[in-house]
């Protein structure tokens, strides 16, 4: 992702994803709440975001590094304490016991 720019950006080809995205797949979204993003996403979703629809830009939040903010959506004892929260979480032991 070191050579992004501008002049590599094709805005058809991010029209088609979100057309493809909004209006051909059958999901529905109560809320999208990003963290940690890397440092481009902020610049990069300004840009997409003009392309969607108002009632799915509504449901993105991009939290950055605000692992706090993550606490209004979800209970303290289900977000990892790496990321602010109470769960305690080992992923090694998930990985031996999963079928």
């Amino acid at each position: 992702m070191g050579t992004m720019s501008r002049d590599n950006f094709n805005r058809n080809a991010v029209s088609g994803v979100l057309h493809s995205l909004q209006n051909l797949i059958p999901v529905r979204l109560g809320g999208v709440r990003l963290m940690n993003q890397p440092w481009f996403f902020s610049w990069l979703f300004g840009i997409v975001s003009v392309f969607m629809k108002a009632k799915l830009r509504e449901r993105i939040s991009v939290l950055g590094t605000n692992h706090a903010a993550l606490a209004e959506w979800c209970e303290p004892g289900s977000i990892p304490a790496t990321l602010g929260g109470e769960l305690e979480w080992d992923h090694a032991a998930w990985i031996e016991n999963a079928p």
